[in-house]
C-alpha cells in the first residue's frame, strides 16, 4: 500500500512542467486561474469546507497541499492502493476529477463501476499487477483528455504529463 507516499506524489504534480506554477490565468482555461494545480473553483469549495481562507493568488503551499490531500488524495483513498497506482490515481483525479478517476480505476480493475472507491475496489487494486493498473490508468487518462473541449489547447501537455506520470508511477513499484 501507498501509506505516506503523498509527499512524493505531490512533488510530481508540483513539478513546474505539470501544475507546479504559481498563480496564472490562461484565456483557454475555464478554471479562471490556477495556483499549483488548484483552480479558483476548487479554492472556493475549500473555503466553503473551512479548509482555507484568503484568496487563491496569495495562497501558501501548505494550504494548497492541504486541499490536494483532502479533496483528491484522501477522497480517492490513495493511501490504500499500491505504490505507483497511488500516483496515477491522484494525478488522474486532479486532472479529470475524483469521480471520473474512480470510475476509470474501477473499469481498469473490472469491478462494479459506481465512482466510489470502497472495499471491493481497494481489494482488487491490491491483488492485481500494479504495473498493468498504472499503464491502463494512464492510457485511459489520455483517451479521456482527447474528449475534452480544451484538448486542442492543452492536449499535448496533458498527454506529456500522463506519460511522465506513467514513468514515475512505474518507478515507484516495490518488487
Amino acid at each position: 500500500m501507498a501509506v505516506n507516499n503523498f509527499p512524493n506524489c505531490l512533488a510530481f504534480v508540483w513539478l513546474p512542467e505539470n501544475d507546479g506554477q504559481s498563480y496564472h490565468v490562461d484565456a483557454h482555461d475555464p478554471g479562471k486561474g490556477t495556483n499549483m494545480g488548484i483552480t479558483q473553483a476548487t479554492w472556493d469549495d475549500a473555503q466553503r469546507q473551512g479548509l482555507v481562507s484568503g484568496n487563491l493568488v496569495d495562497a501558501s503551499q501548505k494550504d494548497l497541499g492541504l486541499i490536494l490531500k483532502t479533496n483528491y488524495w484522501d477522497k480517492c483513498h490513495c493511501d490504500l492502493v499500491p505504490l505507483g497506482v497511488d500516483l496515477a490515481l491522484f494525478n488522474m483525479a486532479m486532472l479529470s476529477g475524483n469521480v471520473e478517476a474512480e470510475k476509470i480505476l474501477q473499469i481498469v480493475l473490472d469491478v462494479t463501476v459506481d465512482g466510489i472507491i470502497g472495499p471491493q475496489t481497494i481489494a482488487a487494486a491490491n491483488t492485481r499487477d500494479p504495473g498493468d493498473i498504472i499503464v491502463n490508468l494512464t492510457n485511459r487518462d489520455e483517451s479521456f483528455f482527447a474528449s475534452l473541449p480544451g484538448a486542442k489547447y492543452f492536449g499535448r501537455g496533458w498527454n506529456r504529463r500522463a506519460e511522465d506520470c506513467r514513468q514515475a508511477a512505474l518507478a515507484m513499484i516495490v518488487t
